[in-house]
């Protein structure tokens, strides 16, 4: 489904960005039915995989080893994300992050707290990701200069940076079941 028959910019950035917006919309909905915050963390690497996605399907050549090299990396880093996002944190729909629990009791108020916490907490990362995905664009839009050093050298950094990721997320988590385990004995 192409995004020009739910925008129609001529620019493929401004759909996008529209697009994204809109999907934090739809998130800060089910936000305020549920009334937590914690469903908008995993749309971010939704967001990112949609954005690198669509730049990938609508404005690079398919064919191209640069183009599916960097949306192969995007695919694997937004799918480890969202994985340990949803192990990690999603225990309940209403065991509610500290973070945004703290914001809830600071600001005092439902309206108050969704409406910030929509500025902040939803509207700032959706044009953060958004603009950190605007490489992305680029980088599949100069598929059909030749493939080169730099190309295997990003590639390289982009691959170690997600198996980083997954060995950190892997050892917080193993060290969050310790702590759990070793506070159900009692130490006389």
């Amino acid at each position: 489904v192409s995004l020009k028959y739910w925008f129609t910019f001529e620019s493929h950035f401004l759909n996008l960005f529209c697009a994204n917006v809109t999907g934090s919309l739809v998130i800060l909905l089910h936000c305020v039915l549920f009334n937590t915050f914690n469903i908008n963390d995993p749309y971010w690497s939704v967001q990112a995989l949609f954005n690198a996605s669509y730049y990938f399907f609508f404005t690079a050549d398919r064919t191209s080893l640069r183009a599916t090299l960097v949306y192969g990396l995007v695919n694997v880093w937004a799918v480890r994300l969202l994985s340990h996002l949803i192990v990690s944190n999603v225990h309940d729909i209403n065991d509610e992050d500290w973070r945004y629990a703290s914001l809830r009791q600071k600001w005092n108020s439902t309206l108050l707290y969704f409406v910030l916490g929509f500025l902040g907490i939803m509207f700032m990362p959706t044009v953060l990701v958004f603009f950190g995905c605007v490489p992305i664009g680029y980088v599949v839009a100069s598929s059909r200069t030749p493939i080169n050093i730099l190309d295997f050298v990003a590639f390289t950094v982009m691959l170690v940076g997600i198996v980083f990721e997954s060995v950190s997320d892997y050892q917080l988590l193993q060290e969050v079941r310790l702590a759990a385990q070793k506070s159900k004995y009692i130490i006389i």
